[in-house]
């Protein structure tokens, strides 16, 4: 681990030119539009659904939250189930780990949800944050959401394959990637100490129609298939 965390140090050094170039040029696509609260499905059961993190929490590169990951998982939920599924997301684009807690504080979930879903660590790793810094801070927001919500099962969106983003020119691309995975490992450290917490692996295709068009989020279609796979790793858990 720290020899690839020397690696990563010292290749992006060498590369910052790159990093700040692709920063001032990036489009930068927009949250999604409209409500960030809804209900899904039929039937006399209710559940609910808390999403908080990131800008996949934020819906952003989709026309609508229903369309991304807090309103498919939603609904892909509520068909497993055959009952209502009330979904509620607090997402802010370019939050980093230690700002969703504080996001948590200011927004929390109006209920005691069933299900939980969250979403960090991108935004740790463009951030340049150390690794002891990003356990730290995802130690405390996992922390906080168990103790939030204590009946729920938890689910943390696993860091996308950054190493295929199609925004993000070589060798930047694969440095980043590098990086990802190093933060995943110690998220996945952090996430066994909570035995309601599980990890969810993202895998993205490499190919335009896995992605928005700012090349960096998911597209809808993906959001569509994510939301599937989310919903079935959290049901299993929810019957812990």
């Amino acid at each position: 681990m720290r020899y690839r965390s020397a690696l990563f140090w010292l290749g992006f050094i060498l590369i910052i030119p790159q990093a700040l170039y692709v920063r001032r040029m990036a489009h930068r696509a927009a949250p999604a539009p409209g409500a960030r609260t809804g209900v899904v499905g039929s039937g006399e059961s209710r559940f609910h659904l808390y999403s908080i993190g990131d800008s996949i929490i934020d819906g952003v590169g989709t026309s609508g939250l229903q369309h991304a990951i807090p309103g498919q998982t939603a609904a892909s939920l509520a068909q497993q189930l055959g009952a209502r599924v009330a979904w509620h997301a607090a997402g802010k684009s370019g939050h980093r780990a230690a700002q969703v807690l504080e996001l948590l504080n200011s927004q929390p979930p109006d209920n005691s949800p069933e299900f939980v879903l969250v979403s960090v660590g991108v935004n740790d790793v463009t951030g340049l944050r150390t690794l002891r810094q990003w356990r730290l801070d995802l130690r405390n927001l996992l922390q906080a959401l168990s103790e939030r919500c204590a009946e729920a099962s938890i689910l943390m969106i696993g860091l996308p394959p950054m190493g295929e983003f199609p925004l993000l020119p070589q060798p930047l691309r694969a440095l980043f990637g590098l990086r990802a995975r190093q933060f995943e490992e110690a998220a996945l450290a952090e996430i066994s100490k909570f035995e309601c917490v599980k990890y969810s692996r993202i895998d993205l295709a490499a190919d335009a129609d896995s992605f928005a068009e700012d090349g960096y989020h998911p597209s809808e279609r993906a959001c569509t298939a994510l939301g599937h796979d989310l919903a079935a790793k959290l049901l299993p858990h929810c019957q812990r």
